[in-house]
């Protein structure tokens, strides 16, 4: 018995379109900046409020806040101080998961 092939079976074997890159709100929405919170307990709250499933860098989460003075050159310790009590995990490349 013999097969006959359809009229179009070069077409099968082309390969199909790439799919589009899913994008999150995270990629499309542009940042807001808040200003840095005066007191240590919000400057907590704020930092975890900050930590998504997303893995971040310092210079990730610095860029959400605003404000003068060397706040800056604390995060690290802030952010460790997250990560003794539970509330942060650090990435072996750096970055920060909440």
């Amino acid at each position: 018995m013999r097969k006959v092939l359809s009229a179009n079976w070069p077409n099968c074997l082309a390969f199909p379109a790439p799919l589009p890159v899913a994008t999150t709100a995270a990629t499309t929405q542009a940042i807001t900046k808040k200003p840095w919170p005066p007191t240590l307990p919000e400057q907590m709250q704020a930092l975890t409020a900050t930590l998504t499933s997303q893995p971040q860098t310092d210079d990730q989460i610095a860029a959400r806040f605003t404000g003068k003075g060397k706040w800056k050159s604390r995060l690290p310790d802030l952010l460790a101080t997250l990560a003794a009590l539970g509330r942060a995990r650090r990435l072996d490349d750096g970055r920060w998961l909440g």
